[in-house]
């Protein structure tokens, strides 16, 4: 969009208002309040005060005396526009009263700051890092504007005032401008947009008074910072790794500490269960002790896993702090368990300071790795994020469970913590050498090791290794390909169960796992023993309900293993659940995640089992006999070649097929790199077909990858929230509310009474927040594809009572008694919803009124027609 341009003739010259009248902030009454001249002191002072909480690595990346640069960010609010847009009333109609009415003068003050800084430097459009900084401080930047003498910013005359300003910040602050040329431009726009919410926040800048520490701005700006939480908890020195976790270090644990003793990047390759969290802890504990970095933040897959590793990580936290201290928790949902208060520019519901929003600025944090990634997408405020992390122990747990797609964003953002000292600890049970060669190029040396378990590493200060590390006690699991069906899977489970043994069975869909539970249930003999669900397709707090149970039931140290169980799952219990089985059904997966689950089987040391070993039955029709592509889909599962590439299903079909054991951990390494070896004298049959469908899906999500990172020319238009692109799906979902009863709701839509699934009742207004039924109503969510909802016109809905409690309204389904999901505005659906299954798929919306358990009929996988939806 072109820049208006001013009307005032050339030979009237624009009024001038003097930059030391020329105000930023409003007063709580609406008169001119800071000056500019004042608030820009103000954010220097943040900002000298954040960054000498900063580690060297960091420091050494800015300006040595950042205060300068940090307060010309504001430089442009002395424009007409600016204060025409603020302050008609009161500065303009004291100051120039010539000026009120006019509106053609660009009021866009970041770009304004940045023409200001530019004619000041004598450098081009947006090629200082200080006019990239102050460009971008309101999240965006604006790669157009005019020079600072233009006609639509006021003319010489004010571009004069905005050299003046500039003058006098560099007298209130010494140094120069171009002291900070060299300064990294991603670190220096974070710090200057964080310094400036803090200089904006009136708990400790009034507008309407001089800053609240003695008129001081550098003692406020000290108190401001610390108040806000940045200033890291002191470390108890010198403890050991026994002293924080209560064990000592297993071998591999030790080799690991020893070696990760420098900042750098550093790769832990480890079967499931040799304390790999417990050993990237202990060596960010260490690096923060020696004052290279002034926190960490431990990223994972999903918010169920983080949220679990908070749990542990608080414990750490304490153990290793002199001062109470807790980690920060970082995902779309983590406002639900933290709510605090703060100024005005701190509070929970501002755009930019919301707990989940600011997480990554606090020195201790865990959370999703979205939060990390949107760093590198081109969204609002990423270098906020990149900035938080800098200077930071960044450890990514579960790497291998990414696509293409996330996993090109991941190989950025390891490259790019890096360059703003961060130490990165990358962890995982399952990486290829291909893999970890993408996330750290500079380890391709070591890309064909067959050691495992394995450390590769990368001081900053030194040449890449590679370190094998000891192998933990090894453990053989028998293995078996069965092509059962449903009811042989039930026989052998309650067979199992009924010898006292605890079973688990990991289906890859929903639908499979229902489908085998009601096998189950209809197999075993009245209450012989325990039998239960898990997955996805549950409201959230019923989901932790189950989850929870089942850990206390089947964990590290239940209070009674019960003699003889079944729990069916799906891949939910690959992630940080502890569970631990005696015996699995498992449906193919790829390997890796087969290993995953192997990871659940016999999982803990215990004195006596009901049976002589573990085993693992993978449940498989043969596809190596498939004469075409849809046999061998057929062979391999419709539904699961929904969830999983074709060809990696064939390739660890032929790999797992003559197997009759595998050796823990020492065939892993074996196994991995065969699945996904290239297959370069493989003929041009079924296989080749596979893997070219495969590499084109690969290379378009690497491609959709890249266009969606930063580095991008444009302005960012993305949220800088978990909606933002960092995972993509060819299967769009929705959020879906299940209500129990509408027992009352107005006609204009802004007020309801419900009562919902866990029996609770609530009265729900537009304008009346209560964070009591937010955490209610998030809890009796869940998560539907699209497909399976009614189409669009059914879905229209009016729930404005819900505006306070969700930022996307979700889908209202209503349950009735028999446990039919219907339209808040009356249409039946196809779903179904009960306490003990979940939500299930029927074909008609009859056979939703009258089916009471699942049916075999029809899955809602390959009802899935993409062409004949639009969401």
């Amino acid at each position: 969009m072109p820049l208006p341009r001013a009307k005032t003739p050339r030979n009237d010259p624009t009024p001038v208002i003097p930059f030391t009248e020329c105000a930023a902030k409003t007063t709580r009454d609406n008169r001119a309040g800071t000056t500019v001249a004042d608030h820009c002191v103000n954010v220097g002072c943040v900002g000298e005060a954040l960054f000498s909480l900063l580690p060297e690595s960091v420091q050494k990346r800015l300006p040595p005396a950042p205060g300068l640069p940090l307060s010309v960010h504001d430089v442009g609010k002395v424009s007409p526009g600016y204060e025409l847009k603020y302050f008609t009333d009161t500065v303009i109609q004291c100051f120039a009263p010539a000026l009120a009415g006019q509106a053609s003068f660009c009021s866009r003050h970041a770009s304004i700051s940045a023409a200001a800084i530019d004619r000041w430097l004598g450098v081009g459009m947006l090629t200082s890092p200080i006019s990239l900084a102050a460009a971008a401080h309101h999240g965006t930047i604006d790669r157009a504007y005019p020079p600072d003498t233009a006609e639509t910013l006021g003319g010489k005359a004010w571009a004069e005032e905005r050299r003046k300003l500039i003058e006098h910040l560099s007298s209130f602050f010494g140094g120069s401008l171009r002291d900070a040329e060299n300064a990294n431009p991603t670190l220096l726009a974070g710090l200057t947009c964080v310094s400036d919410w803090i200089g904006s926040d009136e708990q400790f800048f009034p507008a309407d008074r001089p800053p609240v520490d003695e008129g001081n701005p550098a003692l406020t700006a000290r108190h401001a910072v610390a108040a806000c939480g940045f200033t890291p908890a002191p470390l108890k020195p010198g403890l050991s790794f026994e002293q924080i976790f209560g064990f000592a270090p297993h071998a591999a644990q030790e080799q690991f500490i020893a070696s990760a003793s420098r900042p750098g990047l550093y790769v832990l390759e480890a079967p499931m269960g040799i304390g790999k969290t417990e050993a990237a802890l202990y060596v960010a504990y260490k690096l923060m002790s020696a004052g290279h970095h002034h926190g960490f933040y431990f990223a994972l897959p999903t918010r169920l896993t983080s949220d679990r590793i908070h749990e542990r990580v608080s414990e750490f936290l304490k153990r290793i702090t002199d001062t109470p201290a807790a980690p920060r928790l970082a995902h779309g949902m983590a406002w639900l368990k933290e709510y605090e208060e703060g100024g005005e520019e701190l509070a929970p519901g501002h755009p930019w300071f919301n707990p989940m929003k600011r997480a990554l600025l606090y020195p201790y944090a865990v959370g999703t790795i979205d939060q990390a990634l949107l760093g590198v997408l081109n969204v609002k405020h990423s270098f906020v994020r990149l900035f938080g992390l800098a200077g930071k122990v960044v450890i990514l747990d579960e790497v291998h469970s990414y696509d293409m797609y996330t996993g090109t964003l991941l190989n950025e953002l390891a490259t790019r913590l890096q360059s703003v000292g961060c130490t990165v600890i990358i962890l995982s049970a399952t990486l290829t050498g291909q893999r970890r060669t993408r996330l750290a190029p500079e380890l391709a040396t070591f890309e064909a090791t067959a050691d495992y378990p394995l450390m590769t590493g990368l001081p900053s200060d030194d040449e890449s290794f590679a370190h094998p590390l000891p192998a933990p006690a090894a453990k053989s699991c028998r293995i078996r390909l069965e092509p059962w069906d449903n009811d042989r899977i039930a026989e052998e489970a309650v067979a199992a169960a009924r010898r006292g043994e605890c079973v688990v069975c990991i289906a890859n869909t929903v639908a499979k796992a229902q489908a085998w539970y009601r096998a189950v249930k209809t197999a075993m003999p009245e209450n012989a023993f325990h039998v239960g669900i898990l997955h996805a397709r549950f409201p959230l707090f019923k989901r932790e309900e189950i989850e929870q149970e089942w850990m206390d039931t089947l964990g590290k140290a239940p209070s009674a293993r019960p003699k003889g169980c079944v729990l069916v799952a799906t891949q939910i219990l690959e992630q940080s659940v502890d569970i631990d089985a005696d015996w699995m059904i498992s449906e193919l997966a790829p390997t890796d995640m087969l290993l995953q689950r192997l990871g659940r089987l016999w999982r803990h040391a215990r004195e006596q089992r009901p049976c002589a070993g573990p085993e693992m039955v993978i449940v498989t029709q043969d596809p190596s006999a498939a004469q075409t592509a849809d046999e061998a889909v057929q062979a391999l599962g419709k539904e699961n070649c929904c969830v999983y590439a074709p060809y990696v299903l064939m390739r660890t079909y032929a790999v797992w097929r003559p197997l009759h054991a595998v050796e823990l951990p020492a065939d892993i390494r074996t196994l991995i790199e065969t699945t996904y070896a290239e297959q370069e004298d493989a003929p041009q049959g079924i296989l080749w077909a596979f893997k070219r469908q495969l590499d084109q899906r690969c290379e378009h999500l690497r491609k959709l990858a890249c266009s969606a990172q930063d580095n991008v020319r444009g302005i960012p238009t993305g949220s800088d929230d978990e909606r933002a692109a960092t995972r993509y799906s060819d299967l769009p979902t929705r959020a879906v509310l299940l209500v129990a009863e509408m027992l009352e709701a107005s006609a204009w839509g802004d007020r309801a009474r419900v009562r919902l699934l866990d029996g609770s009742e609530w009265t729900l207004r537009q304008n009346a927040p209560d964070f009591a039924a937010t955490k209610v109503l998030h809890a009796s969510t869940v998560s539907i594809a699209c497909h399976l909802l009614p189409e669009r016109g059914n879905l229209r809905q009016s729930c404005r009572w819900l505006d306070r409690h969700f930022f996307d309204t979700p889908v209202v389904l209503v349950c009735g008694e028999g446990g039919e999901l219907a339209c808040l505005n009356g249409p039946e659906t196809v779903l179904r919803y009960s306490p003990e299954y979940g939500i299930w798929r029927s074909d008609k919306p009859l056979d939703a009124r009258t089916a009471r358990v699942p049916s075999d009929a029809q899955t809602e996988d390959d009802a899935y027609d993409s062409s004949q939806h639009d969401w």
